[in-house]
């Protein structure tokens, strides 16, 4: 198939500047086990206190775009050892210099080599200095950019200095990055970070605090001399940037026994809106609204780890540590139970962000602790993370508690921020189907010309495909006489084109007597979908039928198709399979 990208070389989306600081090629590993501070006495609880975001205290600092959220290591262990955060494809963002005046000089460092005897040469791209203001940045997905450092004489601040691998290793390598990445863990703290107990380096982990040894979730405090139990734990989070794509919730602790929800119950997790609330000492907290965007649960197969192998000793007593994943779960019509993901819209959001609160904690059958966060000094607005007791014998007695200390919930989202765009410069998304209906061309090309795409170019965050050749994205609002969407994917990883798909379709033949006819296509994928729409024109049918009458397919459907097990398959999977709700079988 010919192209001429010189055709949408001036209609690409903006991408980040200076691509020789990219490092694609960064290592991916496993998670290695740090020094971590079990045995530190728990901190104090305060009643009711919101603790102040800290912030640089040498003046040297600047703020994450709000809702770009710290990366994680993955539900398998693997990861960055650099501190991450994750920005959506394409779109601008502002790291905000929080310097006086805004003085200061912007530097975006990176390294020459990711291996070898030169791993750690720092360098400076000179092009990416900024002096004075803010800083702004646009991710390409696929490649990792080293976070800005902002200098300030010669004091300095960057994201990720903290690293406690960096610390470790010793190797500047573990510097923070910037990145836009597949489906993976976004925390509200950056669980890479240090925390320094009598002069030496552990990772930020709070094991356990004033709740029966656990910091957050099930277990009792005395309030008078009096035993409150804990009935659910709340954590703040900033709005996100985007539609965030979210697969599943995860809360990471310990329980004293291998199963911490029986079976049978369930543990509980809403993600609402996020409410002010005046405080009569004239400060403000966040607290969650009465709006629940979303509920979440989580049964006793809904666990990773909680396994012999997993066991540790805490204040003498055994505890076994994993994760517990909270789905949004849904029944199809052949009984079959699958998750479903949901999409955190910051549209249904104000300013104040969306809260996670976990519930059912009361319940003697669940044993679950969930551990925090140390958050340190280079952090701007993170929220702590609330625990809430009540009184056994007077219900209506209740308080919310904080600990002394900025500290957070480990939990994290398993997301991602995606990303679509179909382009339609000069009318490159609108398609001339032929007859046959199995060959396209850019309409008002001379088909086979250089200006005839024969496709219509559609920017992805991710690979139309994964390895197993499932679509991560579709057609929406498909008509019935569409067969199939061909995607060719060989531009993607090409220079300036990155992202960059031709997408074409195969269709029914024109019926015999009809003339033509039109369809409007919008192309989705995980939690967003396409502002422009492409336009298929068969037969006689004009582009002004396309853009005038976009609701043309009354009887839509997905070109997904699924097995009886609910697991998305590609076309060619043989046996009985699912599409559009109807059976059929593949042989």
């Amino acid at each position: 198939m010919k192209k001429s990208l010189l055709v949408i070389a001036a209609c690409m989306i903006t991408a980040a500047a200076s691509a020789q600081v990219s490092v694609k090629d960064a290592e991916r590993v496993h998670q290695k086990s740090l020094p971590t501070l079990f045995d530190m006495k728990y901190f104090k609880v305060a009643d009711n206190q919101q603790t102040p975001a800290r912030s640089k205290s040498s003046g040297a600092y600047y703020k994450r775009p709000t809702g770009a959220y710290y990366g994680g290591f993955s539900l398998d262990g693997y990861g960055y050892y650099a501190s991450t955060i994750n920005l959506v494809p394409w779109q601008t963002a502002t790291f905000e210099n929080m310097i006086p005046g805004k003085g200061g000089t912007w530097h975006q460092y990176w390294y020459s080599g990711t291996t070898g005897e030169n791993m750690g040469d720092v360098l400076v791209d000179p092009e990416a200095t900024v002096v004075d203001g803010d800083y702004t940045w646009s991710q390409e997905p696929g490649y990792l950019y080293y976070t800005p450092t902002l200098r300030l004489n010669r004091d300095s601040f960057c994201i990720g200095e903290e690293n406690l691998y960096l610390k470790y290793y010793n190797r500047p390598y573990y510097a923070g990055r910037i990145l836009t990445d597949s489906v993976g863990m976004k925390n509200v703290a950056d669980d890479h970070q240090r925390y320094v107990y009598n002069g030496q380096n552990y990772t930020n982990t709070a094991a356990w605090g004033a709740l029966s040894d656990n910091m957050f979730g099930s277990g009792e405090t005395d309030v008078d001399d009096v035993m409150f139990k804990c009935y659910d734990v709340t954590q703040v989070m900033e709005r996100p940037m985007a539609p965030l794509y979210v697969e599943n919730v995860v809360a990471q602790g310990s329980a004293f026994s291998r199963q911490p929800i029986a079976e049978g119950d369930t543990l509980f997790c809403y993600i609402t809106n996020v409410e002010e609330m005046q405080r009569a000492d004239g400060s403000v907290r966040k607290i969650p609204g009465d709006k629940i965007l979303h509920t979440l649960i989580a049964l006793a197969e809904d666990t990773l780890g909680f396994s012999r192998d997993d066991a540790d000793t805490r204040n003498g007593k055994t505890i076994y540590e994993g994760k517990v994943l909270f789905s949004n779960k849904e029944t199809d019509e052949f009984g079959i139970e699958y998750n479903v993901p949901i999409v955190i819209d910051p549209a249904e959001l104000d300013e104040n962000g969306f809260a996670i609160v976990i519930a059912g904690f009361e319940k003697n059958t669940i044993d679950f602790g969930i551990y925090g966060w140390h958050v340190n000094d280079d952090v701007d607005d993170i929220e702590p993370g609330r625990f809430d007791v009540f009184n056994p014998n007077n219900p209506e007695e209740a308080y919310t508690f904080t600990y002394n200390g900025l500290i957070t919930l480990q939990v994290g989202l398993n997301s991602i921020y995606d990303a679509v765009e179909v382009l339609d410069n000069n009318g490159l998304n609108v398609l001339r189907v032929s007859d046959d209906g199995q060959t396209n061309s850019t309409d008002g090309t001379v088909p086979g010309s250089d200006e005839d795409l024969q496709s219509a170019p559609v920017y992805t965050a991710q690979p139309w495909f994964d390895e197993d050749l499932n679509e991560y994205y579709y057609l929406l609002d498909a008509p019935d006489w569409v067969e199939s969407v061909v995607v060719d994917e060989s531009y993607r990883n090409e220079g300036d084109f990155i992202g960059l798909n031709f997408i074409s379709v195969i269709c029914e033949p024109l019926p015999a007597g009809e003339t033509g006819r039109y369809a409007s296509i919008h192309v989705t994928g995980r939690g967003v979908t396409s502002e422009t729409p492409i336009i298929l024109l068969q037969g006689d049918a004009t582009y002004e039928d396309g853009i005038n009458n976009v609701q043309v397919a009354p009887n839509t459907k997905s070109m997904r198709i699924y097995n009886m097990n609910g697991q998305q398959v590609t076309k060619a999977t043989k046996g009985v399979l699912i599409q559009n709700g109807k059976k059929f079988v593949n042989k």
